[in-house]
């Protein structure tokens, strides 16, 4: 369009329709905020998958482990276990994360 434009001898545009200037140019930064969601959008998706892919790596690798209780890896994971109440445990790890249970 910016090809198409002519002057006069003082430089004055000749046949320029500011109209469809304005239309195009409301068009063009549509198209790009309208470029900029999807671009978002498709780094969300790619995150959610990537977390997704992530769980199911960690489910296939605890079907491999055994179900039985292993005393040992019990005492290594558990610092101590603590009767708050009647109704409730708190449970301390070696990571220092705690963990209430309530009867």
């Amino acid at each position: 369009m910016l090809n198409s434009i002519k002057f006069d001898d003082d430089m004055n545009p000749i046949g320029f329709d500011e109209e469809l200037c304005e239309r195009l140019m409301l068009e063009k930064n549509e198209a790009e905020e309208e470029l900029e969601r999807i671009i978002e959008e498709d780094s969300h998706e790619s995150m959610a998958e990537s977390k997704i892919n992530e769980m199911l790596d960690i489910i296939a690798a605890l079907k491999k482990h055994p179900r039985d209780w292993d005393d040992i890896m019990i005492r290594q994971l558990i610092d101590r276990v603590i009767i708050e109440d009647e109704h409730t445990l708190r449970v301390i790890f070696a990571s220092g994360f705690e963990a209430y249970q309530t009867l």
